[in-house]
């Protein structure tokens, strides 16, 4: 009787307060209230164990946080080896079994649980407080005295491999680990993961190296929550971890990043109904001063109620859950944007995200969007502060990055200090669709619909490469010269290349600048002394190149250019009809690379260390592809030249469309050739370069 009539008053209540409420209004957020950051104590054990004391009354319960440097970062090429070893410790000690340890826990409600990240290891211990000796001597023997018995050792090998397995029916881990890739660089240790031949790799006597090498009390602090009694709990942990040694730790280095090339890179998963989406940058050290401005711009970007959660989400209804988040890592960090979307919406998707991320680099957020992603990052530190392990990591985490712990209280007004002209600032800094790859999972037939925006990187679900120097390659028994020779025969042979004395090529091309399409011409008239004149017209611009053996120049909207240096020593290599041919002439270093499932791959090295990646096909010889990587305003950029659709002309077999790409423009022609055609040999010099 009394539950129906509390039932009867709320709906009345409710029912009163809603006569006041106009559903038209948008109610105004609440005016900003202090809060006093939690108090903490900091103390140290006789061995230097610093300790971290953050009491909770609430509720008759503690916990015990430890946090190890080290991480994954450190695993090297036996990448896993920190999880396995923070998996085993649990696993069995010199007293007790791993049954024996969880059901002492089990039996009271207590847990002790461990997790590697990329910079350390925790341990977390937690139980009612009546129970507090029982879980602190089983997380010292834990922790103190690991045995790593084999046959758990064994069996967390295997769960582990099963794992690597499971992840790649996860696109959007597949996605976010190639995104990793992209930023830092296949070898960088922020960019390492478990893979089979690592994990089978890694053996029992790796996790005891790995043990003695991080796990000392000068490489790592320890914190207290809940509700203690201070001088009893130092002398209980004095008790159980004064016995803790120190010892020389190794040095943690991790290298600068490097980017990959800017492009697309694309894991082929066929069959996929959708595509995982990112779009990824390079950002800062957590020490940084601008990282917490990034952070606040990633939120305007992918937070709830955010950008992309208002186009993407709410009006297009592309996918359910976007996001956008600045990662928290201490030697650097990258930004990533993204969603899992309909194969079909890939395109849409994409474009709707570099426009945003756009928009947020020209524009300076509005004063709705700014206020709302202040509340909402404001609001959700301060709902994290409810939790005291929370407050616990974040202060020990603090500490490990190198950051003032003394500072955190005053997070709320450094997040209030934040202008929109910073956010601005940042993200033409960092969050610049300019300076970003592009990472996306999915079925092969969305593949050619990423093509305009930047080149494409093929990878399977193990993230190896299908093209390129880091591509999986069979040795081949054939030397630089002899595959030259094979092509120079595919080609036609070098007699009737002989009886060539000039090319005329004219190509019907198209070009995508930036997302703008240009019809346009170009004409290529070459000779065999190494003499080139090129003419390029798309209506709005044109631009004419002469070489004539010793020099060269070149035109763009009538202003001309005498080449000198590495730009000139280019230009003169493929004036020639088959630069091929002329490798020696330039001093040029070939190395053979090795065989993919299509091609035969050949690196050939300038004097300025320059490099150009060939590929042959394997089975006819002819020329398909040349890459090369060059430092470009925005990182390192490729460029690639395809050659396909081959036909005879004159006995020679030409490629007939010819394809070029880079990270802001690419064309391809359609080309007809002429061979020996009457030419006039002042063509291959500018009228404007006989007056200077």
């Amino acid at each position: 009787m009394k539950r129906i009539f509390l039932f009867l008053l709320i709906i009345i209540s409710q029912s009163m307060i809603a006569k006041d409420i106009n559903p038209d209004i948008k109610p105004e957020a609440l005016s900003d209230i202090d809060f006093p950051f939690p108090k903490y104590e900091v103390e140290k054990l006789k061995n230097g164990l610093k300790v971290y004391l953050i009491e909770d009354k609430e509720q008759p319960t503690i916990a015990i946080r430890i946090l190890v440097k080290g991480g994954s970062s450190v695993d090297g090429i036996k990448s896993g080896v920190s999880e396995m070893t923070s998996s085993l410790l649990t696993k069995g000690t010199k007293s007790l079994s791993a049954e024996q340890i969880a059901n002492l826990l089990d039996g009271v409600g207590a847990s002790v649980s461990t997790n590697s990240g990329a910079d350390f290891i925790t341990i977390y211990a937690q139980s009612l407080k009546k129970h507090q000796q029982l879980m602190l001597s089983t997380l010292a023997d834990v922790l103190l005295n690991p045995t790593f018995p084999k046959d758990e050792f064994e069996k967390l090998q295997k769960q582990m491999i099963a794992g690597v397995q499971y992840e790649k029916s996860n696109p959007s881990s597949i996605a976010q680990a190639l995104a990793r890739m992209a930023i830092y660089g296949s070898k960088h240790p922020y960019s390492l993961r478990n893979t089979e031949q690592s994990l089978n790799s890694i053996l029992i006597e790796d996790i005891n190296q790995y043990y003695q090498d991080w796990f000392r009390v000068n490489n790592a602090t320890l914190a207290v929550i809940g509700d203690f009694d201070r001088k009893s709990i130092m002398k209980d942990l004095e008790n159980h971890f004064g016995k803790w040694e120190s010892g020389k730790v190794p040095n943690i280095e991790i290298p600068l990043p490097e980017k990959g090339p800017k492009g697309v890179y694309f894991v082929n998963r066929p069959g996929s109904v959708q595509s995982s989406v990112v779009v990824t940058t390079n950002t800062v050290p957590i020490g940084s001063r601008d990282y917490e401005s990034v952070s606040f711009a990633s939120n305007i970007l992918g937070a709830f109620s955010g950008r992309l959660f208002n186009t993407l989400r709410e009006k297009y209804s592309f996918t359910y859950t976007p996001f956008g988040f600045q990662t928290r890592t201490k030697f650097t960090n990258r930004f990533a944007c993204g969603a899992d979307v309909a194969a079909e919406k890939t395109d849409s998707s994409l474009r709707v995200i570099l426009e945003e991320m756009n928009s947020l680099v020209m524009n300076y957020p509005t004063d709705d969007e700014y206020s709302r992603i202040r509340q909402y990052t404001l609001g959700s530190y301060l709902m994290a502060m409810d939790s005291s392990s929370y407050i616990a990591s974040l202060i020990q985490n603090t500490d490990f990055y190198g950051l003032k712990v003394d500072d955190l209280p005053n997070y709320p007004k450094r997040l209030n200090s934040i202008t929109k002209y910073d956010i601005k600032s940042v993200a033409a800094k960092y969050i610049n669709p300019v300076d970003a790859n592009i990472v996306v999972v999915g079925d092969p037939k969305i593949r050619e619909e990423l093509i305009k925006y930047a080149p494409v990187f093929d990878y399977d679900l193990d993230l190896n490469p299908y093209e390129g120097p880091d591509s999986k390659l069979e040795k081949v028994n054939l030397k630089p010269e002899k595959l030259i020779d094979k092509y120079i025969d595919a080609v036609g042979g070098i007699k009737n290349i002989d009886k060539v004395k000039f090319i005329a090529i004219d190509g019907s091309t198209e070009m995508n600048l930036n997302g703008q399409v240009f019809s346009g011409d170009i004409t290529t008239i070459k000779s065999s002394n190494g003499k080139m004149y090129q003419k390029s017209d798309f209506r709005v611009f044109d631009s004419e190149t002469w070489v004539d053996g010793q020099n060269a120049w070149i035109t763009i909207q009538g202003q001309l250019q005498n080449m000198a240096g590495n730009e000139l020593n280019k230009l003169l290599f493929n004036a020639y009809l088959f630069p091929e041919l002329k490798f020696d002439n330039f001093n040029i270093k070939l190395n053979i690379l090795g065989k993919s499932s299509k091609y035969i791959l050949m690196n050939a090295t300038t004097r300025a260390a320059e490099t150009t990646t060939y590929y042959f096909d394997k089975d006819s010889y002819l020329l398909f592809k040349k890459e090369i990587l060059i430092d470009g305003p925005n990182g390192k950029e490729l460029f690639t030249e395809t050659f396909t659709d081959y036909k005879e002309f004159n006995d020679l077999m030409l490629p007939t469309k010819i394809t070029n790409n880079s990270a802001s423009v690419s064309t391809t022609s359609i080309n007809k050739y002429i061979i020996n055609p009457e030419v006039e040999p002042s063509i291959f010099k500018p009228k404007e370069s006989e007056n200077k």
